[in-house]
C-alpha cells in the first residue's frame, strides 16, 4: 500500500452478514490505516456481531440502500450483498461517483451484466472490480502472464473437480439460499457453480482472456443439473462448454457429498498441463521441466489492497465488469440448458447429522464426477442410470438468454 501522503480512502460496506463478515474482520482490525470504513448498508445491521466495534468506531450505519445513496457518500463501495442486489448497487454507485469491488458473482442475468458494463462505460473515470480473489492473487497473475505470452501454447481443455458438502443449515441461513428466483421475482441462479464453486469456473475463463484483463468467452454451454436437497435450484452440477476459440471448459461439482474433495482442476495446453491440487498451482511441461506459481488462496484480502492502489494511483484492475461476465453467461447458458434440476432416486440420497443440521449426501456420486473429471466426460455420457443430458445451447446470440 502507498505511504502517508496518499488521501485516505473511505470505504462503504453494503451487507455484513456471511461474506460481509470477511471485508469487515479485514477493514476493522487488519486493513491499512489508509483504508478507512465510513459506513455501511444492510437492512439487518442491528442483528450484526460486529455491531458494537461500528458503533464504537463511529461508521455510519444505513439500514436502507436508497437512504445511503441519497444521503451518503464514499470513494469505494464494497459489494457483498447477495446476488440479485448486486446490478442495481454497482448501476447506482457508478452513477453516484463511487468506485465499486462487488463481491462474487457479478450478478445474476446477462441483462444485469451488460447495464452494469453500460453504467462503467458512461463513467470512465471510475474503476470496478470483481472480488474472485484468484484473479488478484500472484499465482495466477503470473500464470495469465505466462499463458498471455505463449509459454504454454494453445490452450486445448480446462476442467474442475470438486465435492464440497452442505448442510440444510447452509441451505435455510437466508431466503435466497438454493433459488432460483427470489420471493419478489428476481432471477438469483444460486447454486455451487454461481456461488461457493464461482471462482473455479470463472477462473477456467479467465486465466485464458488474450489481454491482461480479459476472460475467455463461452459460445456453447450444455449442463446436467441435480438436487438432493428440497431447493428450487441445484446442488450438482455437470456441464461442458467451448469458447469462441473451442477451448473445452469442464466443470463437475456437487453439495450433496458425503466427504470434503477438492477443488482439483487441471489446464491442458499444447506444451503443457497446469494443476491445482492441495492447494499448490504446478505446470509439468512437454519437455519435461516443471514450474510452481504458489498458493493462489494465499492473498485473500489483495482484492481490497489492489482495488484501492488502482482508485489512488489510477492503475488498470485485473478483474473487472467485462472479465467477469464470462462466468455469468455461462451460467444463464446453463440453466437455459436445464430448466429443471433432476430429483436424485431417494434410495440413493442418505441423511445423517452434521452438527446440528441434516445433511444429505448421494452414495456414489463424488466418485461418479471424479471419474467423468479424469475421463472428460458427462455424468449421462457415462451411461449413469439417473443422469439426464442437457440441451445444447449457443450463446452467440444471449441478448435474450433471461
Amino acid at each position: 500500500m502507498p505511504g502517508p501522503l496518499v488521501k485516505p480512502l473511505s470505504i462503504a460496506l453494503a451487507g455484513v452478514s456471511g461474506y460481509g463478515e470477511f471485508y469487515l474482520s479485514y477493514l476493522l482490525k487488519g486493513a491499512p490505516s489508509l483504508l478507512h470504513l465510513a459506513a455501511v448498508v444492510d437492512p439487518r445491521i442491528e442483528h450484526s456481531f460486529f455491531l458494537k466495534p461500528l458503533t464504537e468506531k463511529g461508521v455510519k450505519l444505513y439500514t436502507d440502500s436508497d437512504a445511503f445513496f441519497k444521503e451518503g457518500r464514499a470513494d469505494l463501495l464494497i459489494i457483498a450483498a447477495p446476488i440479485h442486489f448486486h446490478a442495481p448497487y454497482v448501476v447506482s454507485a457508478l452513477k453516484r461517483g463511487m468506485h465499486v469491488l462487488c463481491e462474487k458473482p457479478l450478478c445474476a442475468t446477462v441483462q444485469e451484466a451488460r447495464e452494469m458494463l453500460g453504467a462503467q462505460t458512461t463513467t470512465p473515470g471510475l474503476k470496478a472490480a470483481v472480488g474472485y480473489q484468484w484473479s488478484f492473487s500472484s499465482a495466477i497473475q503470473a500464470l495469465k502472464a505466462d499463458i498471455i505470452n505463449g509459454v504454454f501454447g494453445k490452450p486445448l481443455r480446462l476442467k474442475t473437480f470438486a465435492a464440497w458438502p452442505r448442510t440444510m443449515a447452509y441451505y435455510t441461513r437466508n431466503s435466497w439460499a438454493g433459488a432460483l428466483k427470489d420471493a419478489a421475482g428476481r432471477w438469483v441462479f444460486d447454486g455451487p457453480v454461481n456461488n461457493a464453486l464461482a471462482h473455479y469456473l470463472h477462473n477456467m475463463f479467465y486465466i485464458i482472456g488474450k489481454t491482461a484483463d480479459s476472460s475467455a468467452v463461452p459460445r456453447t454451454v450444455e449442463a446436467e443439473l441435480y438436487r438432493a436437497y428440497n431447493i428450487q435450484s441445484y446442488d450438482t452440477a455437470a456441464l461442458r462448454c467451448f469458447t469462441e476459440d473451442s477451448v473445452e471448459i469442464l466443470m463437475l461439482c456437487s453439495h450433496a457429498v458425503e466427504n470434503s474433495k477438492g477443488p482439483i482442476c487441471e489446464y491442458v495446453f499444447e506444451k503443457g498441463v497446469v494443476r491445482f491440487d492441495d492447494h499448490i498451482l504446478r505446470a509439468a511441461f512437454s519437455d519435461g521441466t516443471t514450474k510452481s506459481y504458489g498458493c493462489p488462496e494465499m492473498q485473500p484480502y489483495r482484492k481490497v489492497e489492489w482495488a484501492a492502489e488502482a482508485i489512488l494511483f489510477d492503475q488498470p484492475m485485473p478483474c473487472g465488469i467485462a472479465a467477469a461476465m464470462s462466468q455469468t453467461l455461462c451460467i444463464n447458458g446453463m440453466h437455459q440448458s436445464v430448466r429443471e434440476s433432476v430429483v436424485f432416486p431417494t434410495d440413493m440420497v442418505h441423511v445423517s447429522q452434521s452438527g446440528k443440521s441434516e445433511q444429505r449426501w448421494v452414495a456414489g456420486l463424488s466418485e461418479t464426477l471424479e471419474t467423468c473429471f479424469n475421463e472428460n466426460t458427462l455424468p449421462s455420457e457415462k451411461g449413469v442410470p439417473w443422469a439426464k443430458k442437457g440441451k445444447s445451447v449457443d450463446l452467440s446470440d444471449s441478448a435474450y438468454i433471461f
